[in-house]
């Protein structure tokens, strides 16, 4: 047993020997391998990460963009409404009921951009013939002249954006007719536009600025404590090269314009939150090179295959989460239609002049439940009776509108069912789609017909109608393209598709075929929950399949 133990001691001993002397054979070409190794990854991370962050950037561009453009949009129309001529009849300081009336419908409209704006807190107007000035947020009071002045923008070429008194607007400026101008102006909200830079940091201690340019010099809007900094870069007379030297040492600046032309997105990135990971990953490193080269050699391809591994999943979750919350603003976007309220102020106002007053009352009531459902951003997920609430609401609305040429029928299954979890806004845009493209004929009233059922441990949504559907060929490439899950696609039926792969995993999302009704029929496949007891709900084969 000694002499066993001894030979045992013995090999030990060897074995450490040549480890060493293997260590010291290749610690030199190690070392710089390993040096080389490091250059590249700390490269390879910083154009990562400035593609990451770029993205994220443009995002939030896109993002102000489009809510920008919409609100502008939405001035263009509003001054073009025929109420204005009432305005225009007003003596100065004297509103008649009429001008009462015309000043709660452009307050409505005012709210209605401002409940779907991201960016904006308060809609004004200002009427000189009429000495009137409102606002959502500040109500009715007189003509004022200094801020009319001021937001003007009758010039061709002037800035999108103008600054007054700290604060940032967008105007319209129209003249209805001669003797009446208004100058119509939304201002931004300084709050929503921190939270959203907050919200779109790549990075805990990244610092993000929003630069509006105006015709009086740059407006910043900043997340942290970036805008000394940005003095600091941008006026050359407090920053000396010592100055740029010290930023760039511990920083990374990158930035984004817009198309437009009007802003850019700044943001300011430590270089010890990106390296900080592989600082201590090399130190271990190195650390375990001392006792052996063949072990550092062995760690530093295994780890550096786990860093690889984990590299790649956190790129492929990220690229997943933007990809959602793209698609739920798309999807939100779609969702506000003008056509379909302009639609829906027409039938009011019938029902108004009719004295209709208890369906107007009726009316109003589900348009306001409608606009509510869509235009609430605060949960992303809804249970499915919400979904089906929402549907019913849009399907009374268009039963006022269609009258007798509208049938529809809402079937549900077992109440547990409608407790699952699911993405906003799945149900409402393939209704909405048989009313824009379903073909029907003048004879035979439009049906829709919307079910809630459970096949054992599955979910099944449908909704079909009794239009002319579609041709087998054109069916069959669109079924193929849903399959697959064709992210270039960007409709609102592939939209939904992808939200309920990314929400339920690849097996569930949407199913389409000819309905036995006559047109279409849409099958979303949810999972359910296990059947217990007897009474199943089954669909068909052709749905199920």
């Amino acid at each position: 047993m000694e002499k066993l133990a001894e030979t045992i001691r013995k090999m030990h001993i060897s074995f450490f020997k040549k480890l060493i002397i293997i260590m010291l054979a290749v610690n030199i070409p190690l070392l710089l391998s390993i040096a080389v190794f490091c250059y590249h990854s700390m490269r390879t991370i910083r154009q990562d990460t400035i593609k990451n962050v770029q993205i994220r950037q443009q995002n939030l561009i896109d993002i102000v963009e489009n809510d920008v453009k919409y609100v502008e949009q939405q001035l263009y129309h509003i001054s073009n409404m025929d109420d204005w001529n009432i305005l225009r009849e007003t003596s100065r300081g004297q509103i008649t009921y009429e001008g009462v009336s015309a000043l709660n419908q452009f307050r409505s409209r005012f709210q209605n951009v401002l409940g779907t704006s991201r960016l904006f807190m308060d809609i004004s107007a200002n009427l000189e013939n009429a000495d009137l000035r409102f606002s959502v947020n500040e109500g009715i009071d007189g003509f004022d002249a200094q801020e009319y002045e001021a937001l003007q923008s009758e010039e061709a070429g002037a800035a999108r954006f103008k600054s007054r008194e700290g604060s940032l607007y967008i105007t319209s400026l129209n003249a209805w007719n001669y003797d009446l101008s208004v100058s119509m102006a939304a201002r931004m909200d300084w709050e929503k536009i921190r939270n959203l830079l907050a919200d779109g940091r790549s990075f805990l201690n990244e610092q993000m600025m929003l630069v509006f340019y105006t015709e009086s010099g740059a407006v910043t809007i900043c997340d942290g404590m970036t805008e000394a900094l940005y003095r600091k870069i941008t006026e050359a007379d407090t920053f000396s090269p010592e100055d740029s030297k010290e930023v760039q040492k511990h920083m990374i600046l990158i930035h984004t314009s817009s198309a437009m032309g009007d802003f850019a997105i700044y943001s300011f990135v430590e270089k010890n939150d990106i390296y900080a990971a592989m600082k201590k990953f090399y130190g271990s490193l190195f650390g375990i090179m001392a006792g052996s080269a063949i072990v550092i050699l062995t760690y530093g391809i295994i780890v550096n295959k786990m860093f690889k591994k984990v590299t790649q999943l956190i790129d492929e979750n990220y690229a997943k989460e933007l990809y959602a919350q793209r698609a739920v603003y798309r999807q939100l976007q779609s969702q506000i239609n003008p056509h379909f309220l302009y639609n829906s102020f027409f039938v009011l106002q019938n029902m108004i002049r009719e004295e209709e007053n208890e369906s107007a009352s009726e009316f109003t009531k589900s348009l306001g439940q409608y606009y509510k459902f869509i235009t609430r951003t605060e949960r992303q997920e809804v249970a499915l009776k919400e979904e089906v609430d929402h549907a019913r609401v849009y399907l009374e609305i268009m039963k006022k509108r269609y009258g007798r040429r509208l049938e529809y029928e809402i079937v549900c299954g077992e109440a547990e069912c409608l407790q699952i979890q699911v993405p906003r806004l799945i149900l409402q845009p393939f209704i909405e789609n048989v009313f824009g493209h379903g073909s029907h004929s003048g004879r035979d009233p439009m049906k829709i017909r919307l079910q809630v059922l459970r096949e054992k441990e599955q979910i099944w949504i449908i909704i079909e109608d009794n239009g002319s559907g579609m041709e087998e060929q054109r069916l069959k490439d669109l079924a193929g393209e849903l399959f697959k899950g064709d992210e270039t696609k960007d409709s609102a039926i592939f939209n939904i598709n992808r939200r309920l792969k990314i929400k339920f995993g690849s097996d569930y999302g949407v199913i389409l075929e000819n309905s036995s009704l006559g047109g279409c029929r849409v099958c979303l496949r949810l999972p359910g929950i296990e059947q217990k007891g007897a009474g199943q709900n089954y669909v068909s084969d052709d749905c199920s399949r």
